[in-house]
């Protein structure tokens, strides 16, 4: 037995599948699971995104993701927030991104962007 951790919300044993409402669509998040390293990933067995946080139960990932946000510069919205995956939509649609310009941590002004001027950092 593993003391690793994993919640999957939505899976149906007898059915042997996961039963999430999709209404067309994939599912965005199925599974959530601790790594060798004490890492959590969100997954749909597509995408994988590392998190702070379980999403399902709210367990808190033994080696948390860095901030990277920097007092001051551009922010591309991007990640599970209604308005990242908002931003990620358009960007993949019509080729613009929101973003948010900061200053000292505060919020100075929203604009539109060409999306291949903020390409997703490497992991």
């Amino acid at each position: 037995m593993t003391d690793k951790h994993i919640c999957e919300p939505g899976y149906d044993i007898e059915r042997e599948e996961h039963v999430f409402p999709t209404r067309g669509f994939g599912v965005a998040v199925i599974r959530c699971y601790e790594d060798e390293q004490g890492r959590l990933w969100v997954t749909n067995d597509e995408y994988e995104t590392r998190v702070n946080f379980c999403p399902f139960c709210g367990y808190q990932a033994k080696s948390q993701v860095k901030d990277a946000r920097r007092p001051r510069g551009r922010c591309y919205l991007r990640g599970l927030t209604l308005l990242g995956i908002f931003n990620t939509v358009c960007g993949c649609l019509f080729g613009q991104v929101l973003v948010r310009v900061t200053d000292t941590g505060k919020t100075v002004r929203w604009y539109w962007d060409a999306a291949v001027k903020h390409p997703p950092e490497a992991a």
